[in-house]
């Protein structure tokens, strides 16, 4: 009996919650970059290989976050964050070994995606659509 009331009044709770909401609105679930931090992190990335700088713009469809839905506003964010937090660092340690362009493109791509997966974005798997 108090199982059934109990049931009852967190699904009246759960509907009252999910009501009136406006599909329209975007709710950014990242705090924003500073203009001068994100030109600084854009400048960066524009002086590496082409290949990094795709992977790193992608956005939704290659990312999505597990405790929220995906906004790309904060994939691009979160992505550029992880650049200059680690990615810049593997391009440095690359460069001074002198290591080729595709292996130098890997390590930066691996340490970003490492720094992504922790911040909680999971990229996406390819499916049987592919």
């Amino acid at each position: 009996m108090q199982r059934t009331a109990l049931l009852s009044i967190l699904t009246c709770l759960l509907c009252v919650s999910c009501g009136d909401s406006d599909p329209s609105e975007t709710i950014f679930y990242t705090r924003p970059m500073e203009a001068d931090e994100r030109a600084a992190a854009v400048a960066a990335l524009e002086a590496t290989h082409e290949r990094v700088r795709r992977e790193i713009y992608k956005t939704c469809d290659k990312w999505h976050h597990i405790d929220h839905p995906c906004v790309d506003a904060d994939v691009r964010t979160e992505s550029l964050r992880c650049w200059q937090r680690d990615g810049i660092k593997a391009m440095e340690h690359a460069n001074k070994r002198r290591m080729r362009a595709r292996s130098t493109a890997m390590k930066i791509l691996r340490m970003v995606r490492v720094c992504m997966d922790k911040e909680g974005w999971r990229k996406n798997k390819r499916g049987p659509a592919f």
